[in-house]
């Protein structure tokens, strides 16, 4: 299968490799988004323009030790093309850990070089029509309506439908989603008593079902309190946008 992906670089990503890094710095893995790893300080970037297509690279350990390198036997099957958007979650030294959806949001995560990367300005204060639309990742989606200066939200989520026999067995988790708020910038909080400044995960005095969305050009990125449903269901996650 093809998974596509895009460039941004300069000043602005040398500041993000310095932030982004340290924290994180010789691990040598990758899983895209994980909740609380770099919360709050995700990215867009766009594939070089005038660059050939670019291969996602091994986590350590997967091939060998020396994963992720320039070394062809790190190189995955899966890749991004010239233009093509992720969603940047972190780096490690001269590799970005990134997440790509495709437009049906086939998911692929992964590190990619940041030599062909370009880092996408930091989204401005989006209008109440860019957050407007059905968005998708697997076993959830979300419906997002302007109401005024503020954006309704109500989403369903499941764990356990995509798997054939869970659901003979009727061994379906779900878990649902509402409520109405006015953005800040590209941040949008639902739920009472939670206003986004903190990681959803971090706020333990809210014991009911709080999620912080933030939207990167086509990607909408959410994190909730695993509060939002039964057991294992969560909407944390990177998502694209299906319709409007």
């Amino acid at each position: 299968m093809r998974f596509r992906g895009g460039k941004f670089l300069g000043a602005g990503l040398a500041a993000f490799v310095a932030g982004a890094g340290a924290a994180n710095a010789g691990d040598g893995f990758c899983a895209g988004f994980i909740p609380g790893e770099a919360s709050g300080k995700f990215r867009l970037a766009r594939v070089a323009a005038n660059g050939p297509r670019v291969n996602f690279l091994a986590n350590a350990g997967d091939k060998n030790n020396q994963c992720p390198s320039a070394n062809s036997a790190c190189r995955k099957n899966t890749f991004v093309v010239p233009g093509d958007e992720v969603v940047v979650t972190r780096t490690e030294g001269p590799y970005a850990c990134a997440s790509y959806r495709s437009p049906r949001g086939s998911a692929t995560d992964g590190w990619l070089p940041l030599a062909a990367l370009d880092l996408a300005p930091v989204p401005p204060s989006p209008k109440p029509s860019d957050w407007a639309g059905k968005w998708m990742r697997f076993e959830a989606s979300l419906q997002l309506k302007p109401k005024g200066a503020e954006i309704e939200v109500n989403g369903d989520a499941t764990w356990g439908a995509g798997d054939p026999e869970r659901v003979r067995r009727g061994g379906v988790n779900i878990g649902e989603i509402s409520g109405r708020a006015r953005p800040r910038g590209n941040v949008l909080a639902i739920g009472d008593g939670y206003d986004g400044v903190k990681p959803p995960g971090e706020r333990k005095d809210i014991a009911d079902c709080v999620a912080r969305l933030q939207i990167f050009g086509r990607y909408l990125v959410v994190e909730d309190n695993g509060a939002c449903g039964g057991n294992n269901v969560s909407f944390t996650g990177v998502y694209v946008r299906q319709a409007k």
